[in-house]
């Protein structure tokens, strides 16, 4: 097997969106006969949409000024664009409210995504879109932290038990105000085993918003960070790639101990997935120093399946039901190492917060969830088959 992913069958609105990131000239008149006369404009714009792309494109195209561009389908990027900017903006005054809250309650906190990661990318929060806000925090820190959410008017369905700190890695919080999530994480991954949150914060590195430092993952963790993320929800969305590019074309990265990191975190292969991918999609020069990465068989099959989620826009998720997806389950158990199998193998048995949703129980009886788990799980399904 060779290293190259085989991109027969790509559609051809990506293909125009990868001619633009890649700032390829539309100079000649086959390439322009060819896009002007294929593309399906309400498709492309849909496409665009799925990956998150519009900041950048629409820019992109502004720039360029094609005179065969549909006016309308321009005035459709620029809405979602001008729309991204304010939402933004938004999330930037409810991360400094948050960050500074919780800097005065004396809980340390990294911020995983959001307008702090278009800043420190891109140098601008209006090139990248977010739907919420992923705050890391210690382990010990968690009900400290959820405390200062609730009290911000920041509400969640889920009952923080013991267990389901260790089986998830987050819990999500919603404001009926602002209509902004937040997602208080106190591992970085599910199933991982990454660096203890006192390492990450050792080596954190700060972007200013608005005159405030906000704290965020620094640039080794937050590649292998990006890396495992994207590669969770099999790269469905341009948009994670196009990060894992910008951050290998603009930071300068300790290739030495990003390597260290990575066999740490048994991620290598993953790495070299992402590598195939950002190299063959977005021309994404790969360091001499990660080359080796992207020789390895699992990481081309790899690279090869998360192309064909990626081309088809197929929105999935790695939080969804076990029956949901069958073949994006089996993609997301190959990631897994031997260990890290057996850690998923065993989650499966301890209760999650659907058991609780659906039924809810007092503390004393907690317990009986794990005798219940089964039932519960099959009474989940039963419902989705006739709801």
């Amino acid at each position: 097997m060779g290293t190259k992913i085989d991109m027969t069958g790509t559609s051809v609105e990506l293909m125009f969106m990868l001619k633009l990131l890649r700032r390829t000239e539309f100079e000649d008149e086959q390439s322009v006969l060819f896009f002007s006369s294929n593309l399906d404009w309400n498709k492309l714009l849909k496409t665009i949409q799925f990956h998150r792309m519009y900041p950048v494109l629409y820019l992109e195209l502004k720039k360029l000024d094609l005179d065969w561009i549909p006016p309308w389908f321009m005035e459709g990027l620029r809405v979602k664009y001008e729309r991204n900017v304010i939402k933004m903006l938004r999330l930037c005054s409810d991360l400094e409210k948050l960050n500074r809250r919780f800097r005065d309650s004396g809980i340390p906190s990294l911020h995983l995504k959001g307008p702090v990661l278009a800043r420190k990318i891109y140098g601008d929060i209006s090139l990248r879109t977010s739907k919420d806000l992923d705050i890391l925090v210690c382990p010990e820190d968690v009900s400290k932290a959820e405390e200062v959410l609730l009290d911000l008017g920041y509400t969640t369905d889920v009952k923080i038990l013991n267990v389901l700190k260790w089986k998830s890695h987050h819990i999500s919080y919603n404001h009926s105000g602002t209509q902004t999530e937040v997602e208080l994480h106190w591992r970085i991954n599910p199933e991982t085993s990454g660096s203890a949150f006192h390492e990450v914060w050792e080596r954190r590195s700060d972007e200013v918003l608005s005159s405030q430092h906000i704290s965020l993952l620094g640039n080794e963790d937050l590649f292998v960070y990006l890396v495992t993320h994207g590669s969770r929800h099999g790269w469905m969305r341009l948009r994670w790639l196009y990060d894992i590019d910008q951050m290998l074309r603009t930071k300068k990265l300790d290739f030495p101990f990003l390597k260290r990191l990575l066999q740490k975190t048994h991620s290598s292969h993953l790495v070299g997935q992402a590598l195939l991918l950002s190299n063959e999609l977005l021309n994404t020069p790969i360091p001499n120093e990660l080359a080796a990465f992207v020789q390895g068989k699992r990481s081309v099959k790899l690279a090869q399946k998360s192309f064909y989620y990626l081309n088809h826009a197929i929105e999935i998720s790695p939080e969804g039901d076990i029956l949901e997806n069958k073949d994006f389950k089996r993609y997301v158990y190959s990631l897994f190492t031997g260990r890290q199998k057996m850690q998923y193998f065993i989650n499966r048995l301890y209760p999650s917060s659907k058991d609780a949703l659906l039924l809810p129980l007092p503390k004393p009886l907690r317990f009986l969830y794990f005798p219940l788990r089964p039932f519960l799980w099959a009474w989940r399904q039963m419902r989705r088959q006739y709801l």
